[in-house]
């Protein structure tokens, strides 16, 4: 038995960067871990499930604070374990041998029975599990006792739980392609079908007979996982490759699926996104060397992160570490992690909804949108595009004032000033932005520095236009007339405008342009 009062690591590491999630103990194994589910008993205590290399271990997480180690279930030595739960038992998969694991918790927290179940040798192993509201358990890319299916045809083994959920009856199967995991509510199965890159949505009212109804591809082509948001609306995705995207998809109409947004945790790190699961608004996902992390999905066309935990010793990269998986699901709203080399964590968070900015990026000429304008809510990693019809929709886990930057080549970039963003309102800033051909400082001496207020006396806003030499990093600085900084504006752009006046309260202020080797300073009047 194990059991934790304070923080325990296998790896010597400090404090983990975290976000509106907080660390309540941590329970490590001297061998690998793989997926996390959790359990509630009738009595309102709590379990984690833990898929090991050497099997299964059942967790007392009901005091977060400290957590204890019940039981251990031996198994076939193996590196994927996957987990679910249904109408008191677990059900855990591995792709070594023996088949299913079936565990009765029902007796919980004083003892447990098991078995595996091999379906008379119809199944020797799986790759994931899910099982659906119905008692209709699905076991994906799974093979015979004598591993004699073709991989492409690895699909799904369909099975009855109502009978006797510890011994299966097999209804169905679904066969026209590999599925590495899925999801299914009613008669509807999303598979996602990793080496196809795609979902696929397979009507399964008839169990023996499923039918394909519609396929999309994700992003990066390599469709991991899926899970529907609560009005089956929408559906989200991961792609188990470097540097790719959590997906969101309109899946009301079928014969028009649409992507909507798509996140990537830390750009340009190379992370791997592992398991997203949909809850209350809110997707909870794993990523390995990353951890788990929180977006706002309330808008699934804007997809906002409003929370993250780094579980992983390792530095953001490429690679099959760190941190597994996620569970979400537990009554008291415990959260559950699973990293693969430093345990399993029990996390509590802060959930808040996060602060929307939407609008449209025109042309001063014409009028026309812009598209691809780059958006970025400044001193932040917030960075988005307009689409093509020049419209942009981004956002921020904290409330508070920002600097947002419009820019895109060709273009005047343009800086607002001190944009106050709410947490769950939603801003609109439509941006005009100068698109035709202007001068460029590329060329420009240094005396030719330029700042100018337009006006420079104004009720509601006014306009900064700067120009600097070749390559000089600059900051623009408001005083108030005590002398007191205001704002600071980092300035990307060599020549460029930035709107102030929303933000500050009537009165005189000096806006100094400044660098290493120049300054400028200018007075605006705020009435």
């Amino acid at each position: 038995m194990k059991k934790l009062f304070t923080f325990i690591f296998l790896f010597p590491f400090t404090a983990f960067p975290q976000k509106n999630i907080q660390l309540r103990s941590v329970l490590p194994y001297p061998v690998q871990l793989s997926n996390v589910w959790g359990y509630a008993d009738s009595l309102n205590n709590e379990y984690a499930l833990v898929g090991l290399y050497d099997g299964m271990s059942i967790v007392d997480v009901t005091n977060p604070d400290s957590v204890t180690e019940l039981f251990h279930i031996p198994g076939p030595n193996g590196i994927w374990r996957e987990i679910k739960t249904w109408n008191g038992h677990a059900y855990a998969t591995n792709e070594s041998g023996d088949g299913l694991l079936i565990v009765d918790l029902e007796m919980l927290p004083d003892t447990i029975t098991y078995s595996y179940w091999t379906a008379d040798t119809s199944l020797g192993t799986s790759h994931t599990v899910f099982i659906d509201e119905n008692g209709i358990l699905y076991l994906f890319g799974y093979n015979d006792f004598n591993r004699n299916i073709p991989y492409d045809q690895r699909g799904a083994l369909i099975c009855d739980l109502n009978q006797d959920p510890e011994n299966p009856v097999i209804i169905g199967r679904y066969s026209a392609s590999y599925v590495h995991d899925g999801y299914v509510r009613g008669d509807t199965l999303w598979a996602s079908q990793i080496n196809a890159g795609n979902f696929a949505v397979i009507d399964v009212a008839d169990k023996a007979n499923p039918v394909v109804l519609a396929t999309q591809e994700t992003p990066n082509r390599f469709t991991h996982n899926c899970w529907l948001a609560d009005d089956g609306k929408y559906l989200f995705t991961t792609d188990e490759r470097a540097n790719s995207f959590v997906a969101s998809f309109d899946v009301s109409d079928l014969d028009n699926i649409t992507e909507l947004d798509r996140y990537q945790a830390d750009p340009g790190s190379l992370l791997i996104p592992h398991n997203t699961y949909f809850l209350n608004g809110y997707l909870f996902t794993a990523y390995y060397k990353y951890g788990m992390n929180i977006l706002d999905a309330t808008y699934p066309d804007n997809l906002v992160e409003v929370g993250y935990y780094d579980t992983s010793p390792f530095p953001n990269s490429d690679g099959f570490s760190g941190c597994w998986g996620v569970y979400p699901f537990l009554p008291s709203g415990t959260i559950l992690a699973s990293d693969m080399e430093t345990g399993l964590y029990v996390l509590t968070a802060d959930l808040k909804r996060a602060c929307y900015l939407v609008g449209t990026v025109t042309d001063e000429t014409n009028g026309n949108p812009v598209n691809d304008v780059t958006v970025e809510i400044m001193t932040t990693s917030s960075i988005k595009k307009t689409s093509l019809l020049g419209d942009y929709k981004t956002g921020i886990a904290d409330p508070g004032r920002y600097d947002i930057r419009f820019y895109k080549a060709g273009c005047l970039p343009k800086i607002f000033a001190g944009v106050e963003l709410e947490a769950g309102m939603t801003d609109t800033l439509n941006v005009v932005l100068t698109c035709t051909t202007f001068v460029s400082a590329d060329a420009v001496d240094a005396d030719k520095v330029m700042l100018a207020a337009l006006p420079s006396v104004f009720e509601n806003q006014t306009v900064l236009r700067y120009r600097l030499p070749v390559k000089e990093s600059a900051s623009l600085q408001v005083f108030d007339c005590s002398g007191k900084m205001v704002n600071q504006i980092r300035l990307n752009d060599s020549e460029g405008e930035i709107i102030i006046g929303n933000s500050v309260s009537k009165g005189i202020y000096l806006v100094r342009l400044n660098s290493v080797s120049f300054s400028r300073v200018i007075r605006v009047v705020k009435q």
